[in-house]
């Protein structure tokens, strides 16, 4: 079922007939499930997460602030996922995605939240939506219509201005202002600048001991956590995007000996290769990115967004560009200069160990206070309750 699905994935992503007749497909069906509900709007709240393949990130955030709060309390808060009996197992109230069940959820819900796209390239939203678009991070890769040697149907192409329907689509500062708003083809009254309410537990504390201990990490132990990217022309005639990690574990063990790593792959991969190793963690299905960071003693990444949360921590950030001409070709970044703009730019892998071998913790929170500064700035804490409240006052 899963290599089905994502055959049907790349052949909407990359070809316009199956394009075409998803859409014809879409048009009836939404067309006969909203005659049914008759335009009817319930007390329901829909919560997408990365295409349902996950209940977290900002959405997650934005569900357990609703769950405590009073006001809530005759609403039906429910996820979109595609492991339903996972999630239903440990206590969520849940909905197939892409079930006829799906789409009749969505066209009467009275409240949207996404971080990744919710509409599935339909025009399901009634007119009593409130539709909120968190994103799931700023971007430094190019995104959506500014990827111009990226192959896409028209569908798939289209699929990023769902968020011009948007009532809110969150931002930090003025720097993916414009990025989104541009991508989304969104209203200007739509963009609010309250940050993603995913960072809000990176300002507060957490029993790092206990979770390194979860995780089986010795208490002697320095943390690594590397979460690159996905690679968009790493994907398989099957539809599978597999990511063979770039770093020599046995180098790392020996010269890097205090140290272990953690790996998050982006939601988009669906294989690791890797050499196996007693210091190498795979923990791409940990539920909680933040408390890996939390625990971390330095980020390894590359051109994800999790640079610029991880900047709230002030710890140190290595920015491991190893492909960097062949990905700035294929996909772009929007800075022409990030080389000099992100903390620590490395290109091998000879010089990230030289780095970290020589790494002066006090000097690398400096740097990436100024990063945070720039990117992020104090102004978005507590956005979690700030978006919950925004939501409150436009449907009470």
């Amino acid at each position: 079922m899963l290599v089905f699905r994502r055959f049907v994935t790349k052949m909407l992503k990359e070809t316009k007939f199956f394009s075409r007749l998803y859409v014809f497909y879409a048009w009836c069906l939404i067309g006969v499930l909203k005659l049914i509900s008759l335009g009817k709007t319930t007390k329901t709240i829909v919560f997408v997460s990365y295409g349902g393949k996950q209940v977290s990130d900002s959405p997650k955030r934005i569900f357990d602030i609703m769950k405590l709060d009073p006001f809530f309390k005759d609403y039906r808060l429910v996820w979109g996922v595609l492991d339903t009996e996972k999630y239903a197992s440990i206590g969520y109230d849940v909905v197939k995605m892409d079930s006829v069940a799906y789409f009749k959820t969505c066209i009467s819900a009275r409240v949207w939240v996404t971080n990744s796209g919710i509409k599935r390239y339909t025009n399901m939203k009634g007119n009593h939506t409130f539709f909120v678009n968190t994103w799931h991070g700023i971007p430094m890769k190019k995104i959506g219509k500014d990827e111009v040697n990226v192959k896409k149907s028209p569908l798939f192409q289209k699929k990023w201005e769902e968020f011009a329907t948007a009532d809110m689509n969150l931002y930090y500062t003025d720097y993916d202002y414009k990025i989104l708003k541009h991508v989304f083809n969104a209203p200007a009254v739509s963009m609010k600048k309250m940050g993603l309410p995913r960072n809000d537990s990176l300002y507060e504390k957490t029993n790092t001991d206990q979770i390194k201990q979860r995780l089986g990490i010795p208490a002697d132990k320095k943390v690594v956590l590397y979460a690159p990217t996905v690679r968009g022309n790493q994907t398989e005639l099957n539809g599978s995007n597999d990511f063979r990690v770039p770093i020599h574990l046995d180098e790392w063990t020996r010269e890097l000996p205090d140290y272990v790593i953690l790996f998050r792959a982006h939601y988009f991969v669906n294989e690791v290769f890797e050499d196996h190793n007693k210091a190498f963690y795979d923990v791409t299905d940990y539920p909680s990115l933040n408390e890996l960071m939390q625990i971390s003693d330095l980020l390894v990444t590359d051109y994800s967004s999790l640079i610029y949360d991880y900047s709230i921590l002030q710890k140190p950030i290595f920015c491991y560009a190893y492909d960097f001409e062949s990905y700035k070709e294929y996909q772009g970044v929007y800075e022409d200069d990030v080389d000099k703009k992100v903390p620590n730019f490395v290109e091998t892998e000879t010089e990230l160990i030289d780095s970290i071998q020589a790494i002066n913790y006090q000097k690398e929170a400096y740097k990436t206070h100024e990063f945070y500064e720039h990117y992020i700035g104090d102004t978005t804490r507590n956005s979690g309750k700030r978006v919950v409240n925004a939501i409150k006052e436009a449907i009470q």
